[in-house]
This record gives structure tokens, C-alpha cells and sequence, in this order.
């Protein structure tokens, strides 16, 4: 399983790529900024490059949205089986409806912790280790 991870802290970004290797994942690629992400994804579609399996995504990208990278793929959708796990620590509330919209795998509360990172991580991915 190839995994993206798009995240700009980059304390949460080793700890989003060390539970995907707790579940299993090794194929990680990881960006601590939307705009090459966002760029490797519209190549994929395109047929210009490969696309990764599933992203973690965290919406608050620096001064970037991470909602750009969910209307790429919602305007690919009919060609893309990329599963999204939101990872975020916006109001949980308003931002769960929001990406609902987008069609996404789920939403994890950074406050929720690392382990409810791995369970959702779990659920997509097609190799897990205990």
C-alpha cells in the first residue's frame, strides 16, 4: 500500500508515518507542504505519474487548505480508489460534515490520539500487523 502523507507540523508528521508503519504500511511518501502534493496527485490523474493508494491528510496546511487536495480527487473520483483519512485538529464538528461531502474514508481528532490514527489507518489498509 502506498500512503501519502500531507501534514506541515513536522512533529505529527513522524508520528502520522510512525503509526503507518505500526500497521504495516511501508510505502510512505510524506509532504510538509500542500502545493507539491497537490501537484503529484493532478500528474496521477492525469496518467503522468503513479497515485498512491490512500492520504492522510491534516486540512490546515500552513497557509494552505487542505480541502484543495479533497477537490482534486472528488473531481477525479470516478477514476481514483484513493482512500482519505483526515487527520486534523480543526473544529471537529463543522470540519467532519465538510469532508463528509468529500466522499472521505474517515476523520481522526488529532486530540484523539495516535492510537485512533492507527485504527483508522487499519481499516484502509489491506496489511495490518497485530
Amino acid at each position: 500500500m502506498r500512503l501519502l502523507i500531507i501534514e506541515d507540523d513536522l512533529r505529527d508528521l513522524r508520528v502520522a508515518a510512525d503509526v503507518a508503519r505500526s500497521v504495516g504500511i511501508r510505502d510512505i511518501q510524506t509532504f510538509h507542504w500542500l502545493q507539491p502534493a497537490k501537484t503529484l496527485l493532478e500528474q496521477g490523474f492525469r496518467g503522468e505519474g503513479p497515485l498512491p493508494d490512500a492520504v492522510l491528510l491534516d486540512l490546515a496546511i500552513g497557509c494552505d487548505s487542505g480541502y484543495e487536495v479533497l477537490r482534486v480527487r472528488l473531481s477525479a473520483h470516478a477514476q481514483s480508489k484513493i482512500r482519505v483519512i483526515v487527520w486534523s485538529e480543526l473544529d471537529e464538528d463543522r470540519n467532519r460534515e465538510l469532508c463528509e461531502l468529500f466522499k472521505i474514508d474517515d476523520y481522526v481528532s488529532k486530540q484523539d490520539g495516535a492510537q485512533a490514527l492507527r485504527e483508522a489507518l487499519r481499516r484502509i489498509s489491506p496489511v495490518t500487523v497485530n
